[in-house]
């Protein structure tokens, strides 16, 4: 999964990630990435799984409409000299995102990745660390998005790893703390 840091800039637009989430392709992942010895996911549990088909609605393929019209409602409709898009302000569509570099096949689809969102203007620089540095790259926030991958326990719970401190929050956004009086105290920004 790609991961994304909802306290960078426009990463905390909802229609930014999805026009980032629309234009990923799955299916090619699947292909050119996996040699077909995958499935493209379309939620947590494996697509195969009758009692979650209902539930679960990631699109496989890209999404053109959908990622073009989410780009354009947030303001982002023109694309600069390089072919990124840019605001209204002049400000481009540049993320940068984390993978591990000990994992080639991941170094791989970042790459890929990165290549499918330039097809619609949006700018990703794949930046490579040693596993500990990605870890706490990570741990620190200092990440726009990053390649992840989640392996769900026996007891198909993942609560644990989408709540604070689990090891799918990373990015989420933060939360201020407040005391009795309703008075702002301290961000929390533990993950």
């Amino acid at each position: 999964y790609i991961g994304i840091n909802q306290n960078y800039g426009a990463l905390n637009e909802n229609a930014l990630r999805q026009a980032l989430c629309y234009a990923v392709d799955r299916v090619k992942i699947c292909q050119n990435i996996y040699y077909n010895n995958a499935t493209p996911a379309t939620g947590f549990f494996h697509p195969a799984w009758k009692p979650v088909k209902s539930v679960q609605n990631i699109q496989i393929e890209t999404k053109s409409e959908i990622t073009i019209e989410n780009l354009e409602k947030i303001g982002y409709n023109s694309l600069d000299s390089k072919g990124i898009r840019k605001n209204l302000n002049g400000i481009p569509l540049k993320f940068t995102l984390l993978v591990n570099s000990e994992n080639r096949t991941k170094v791989t689809l970042a790459q890929l990745i990165s290549n499918q969102l330039s097809d619609f203007g949006i700018s990703v620089t794949v930046v490579e660390k040693s596993y500990d540095q990605y870890l706490q790259s990570l741990v620190d926030g200092n990440f726009q998005l990053y390649l992840g991958e989640i392996r769900i326990t026996e007891n198909m719970d993942f609560s644990s790893m989408v709540t604070k401190g689990g090891s799918a929050s990373f990015g989420l956004p933060v939360v201020k703390e407040t005391d009795k009086n309703n008075n702002e105290t301290t961000e929390d920004t533990t993950n």
